[in-house]
């Protein structure tokens, strides 16, 4: 992939685009890499999908029925699920994130060989500051798009899905009053989204442009000094600053709605439960160990939930980042 400077205009591209660009010219090259993390991954949020029917069981046959045979295996179980997903997200992420930095460094690189490589009008055409601004900037908010943003996909999500299928298979009155709530939650996160990628888009120009006029003013140092124009450089850096701080702002409270709009809905939800549960259980439609697995299959989705919510932001910026560096730029 041609990636060439952040300052190019063009097009932007749809985050599907973005994110098949990249998988195809970078991470193409470390298919066997990505696959493993991808497996331990999965391995990983499977394992979370089976403690709540060792709650269950332990309900069941040793609170209930007081069958002490069941006590070590339960408990064994519940070790080895919990052991083997410690080892299976280490290396999944030691993994993952090996690959990110690969993926970045190799980014750089063709952002680097295509303005080296461009015609002297072209290279006249960009500044340095904006160049480094994105090199550096940028790329690293690509690698940190990728890495969480796959860790979420296959760890979060899956471990989701895995929890919501439980909670459907025991009880599927109580599961649906889960699932009514994810389309408000989704619908909040795709919005939240939405802005991050503009803020994001406008945080990484207003960085190019402050890199711009740092690096002018320290190149034109003697002219500066000799003229007096130190408050006149000031005055400029400052402009900057304060045009970037309002973009940044603005980000903050993106990002720091998105985990208490998703724990609203989670409360609609949780009160939902627990009035249905309480009439099925007045009604004798629920057992004890029932409930008490739903629970904790209740109570481990809504983490999911909340980390897929926090990891939206770094994943609508670094689209962001990444639509800089690999649209293409316009024939010259």
């Amino acid at each position: 992939m041609t990636a060439p400077s952040p300052t190019s205009p063009a097009r932007p591209l749809s985050a599907g685009q973005v994110v098949a660009r990249l998988l195809r010219d970078y991470v193409s090259r470390h298919w066997g890499l990505f696959a493993l993390s991808i497996l331990c991954m999965l391995i990983s949020s499977a394992t979370i999908s089976t403690i709540p029917q060792l709650v269950n069981w332990e309900v069941k046959y040793v609170f209930t029925r007081h069958e002490a045979a069941w006590l070590l295996p339960l408990a064994l179980g519940g070790f080895g699920a919990m052991a083997l997903r410690a080892i299976t997200m280490y290396l999944g992420r030691v993994w993952i994130d090996s690959l990110g930095e690969r993926a970045v460094a190799a980014a750089q690189r063709d952002m680097f060989g295509s303005l080296i490589h461009s015609d002297l009008a072209a290279l006249n055409a960009v500044h340095s500051g904006q160049f480094i601004s994105g090199f550096l900037y940028d790329a690293t908010l690509m690698r940190d798009a990728f890495t969480q943003g796959t860790a979420a996909l296959f760890l979060e999500f899956v471990s989701l899905i895995g929890l919501l299928a439980y909670a459907l298979v025991s009880d599927w009155q109580l599961g649906l009053l889960i699932l009514v709530t994810l389309p408000a939650v989704g619908w909040t996160m795709e919005r939240i989204g939405s802005s991050m990628r503009r803020a994001a888009t406008r945080s990484m120009q207003e960085t190019g442009d402050l890199s711009v006029v740092l690096s002018e003013a320290l190149d034109g140092r003697r002219i500066v000094k000799a003229y007096g124009l130190e408050p006149h450089s000031i005055e400029r850096v400052d402009a900057r600053l304060q045009a970037r701080l309002k973009t940044l702002l603005k980000a903050v409270r993106l990002r720091a709605a998105s985990a208490p709009l998703t724990d609203i809905f989670l409360g609609a939800a949780v009160a939902l439960i627990l009035f249905v549960a309480g009439w099925q259980n007045l009604n004798g439609q629920i057992t004890l160990n029932t409930f008490m697995a739903f629970t904790i299959a209740m109570a481990l989705a809504m983490q999911p939930v909340r980390n897929l919510s926090q990891v939206l932001p770094v994943a609508a910026t670094g689209i962001a980042a990444a639509n800089r560096i690999s649209t293409p730029a316009p024939p010259s």
